[in-house]
């Protein structure tokens, strides 16, 4: 078991998963999610969340050393789900887009995980105005495509994982984590109002696939997240063990410190 402080992101691709693995998922599951699974209607939808929870318990279980079925979730005052048992260190956190759902796990303070498909959508420009701050908006002005499209996409899944790690919800926070880039391979968080936290952040950025962005965020303290690197998984659950990817970050970022 990993008692070193540790950040490991494990993703499964969505096509790898067929019919007779699905059904294999149902028995992992509690009651609660084994109804909540029925009551979705499209199939697409019930596909994520059984490939979501199945990833969720059989990575668990292995660094808790238990059955995927014994572990009990509960959330905290912010509605974030944690692990209540077994006793573990480990928090989590889920996202899914396009292809891929991804599980960041993280003994070494609150984790926060985003993925994002490249899609052209003609909003984009309107979901920077109304979300990113002035600043990042005027460093978006400066670019043409294709980088416009490559910041937003980092800026996006950037301050989510943050907000995720945070664990107050985009409507309270976004808006008060601003990016700014130090230099091709650094960013700064500037961090003011509800996205303020208590401790010290660190943050990578991934090129996953030229498609689809990955960021991670730790909230710990400084001696925990300070020389953090993360681990990155291919893996299927039930199916293909857990398989290094071989992706080093495109940006790292904290805190902005104080001048």
């Amino acid at each position: 078991m990993t008692t070193a402080p540790a950040l490991l992101i494990y993703c499964c691709p969505l096509d790898a998963v067929d019919e007779a693995l699905l059904a294999s998922y149902h028995t992992l599951l509690s009651v609660d999610e084994q109804i909540r699974a029925a009551n979705l209607r499209r199939d697409a939808v019930r596909k994520v969340f059984l490939i979501s929870r199945a990833l969720l318990r059989t990575t668990l279980a292995s660094h808790c050393d238990c059955d995927p079925a014994a572990l009990v979730f509960r959330r905290d005052h912010n509605d974030k789900p944690q692990l209540h048992a077994p006793a573990a260190p480990w928090q989590f956190n889920l996202s899914h887009a396009g292809a891929w759902v991804v599980l960041a796990l993280s003994n070494a303070g609150a984790v926060g995980v985003d993925v994002e498909m490249h899609e052209r959508r003609n909003q984009l420009a309107g979901i920077a105005r109304r979300f990113y701050t002035p600043a990042e908006n005027i460093a978006l002005a400066r670019l043409a495509e294709p980088e416009w499209s490559q910041r937003f996409f980092e800026l996006w899944t950037l301050k989510e994982a943050y907000v995720k790690a945070l664990g107050r919800g985009i409507a309270t926070a976004l808006a008060g984590t601003d990016i700014e880039y130090a230099d091709a391979s650094t960013v700064h968080l500037h961090l003011s109002g509800a996205a303020r936290c208590a401790g010290s952040v660190r943050c990578w950025h991934y090129q996953l696939t030229p498609q689809d962005s990955l960021a991670a965020t730790v909230i710990g303290n400084e001696s925990s997240v300070a020389d953090l690197q993360p681990r990155l998984f291919n893996v299927v659950p039930l199916q293909i063990d857990s398989r290094a990817l071989a992706l080093s970050p495109r940006l790292i970022g904290n805190i902005a410190p104080v001048r």
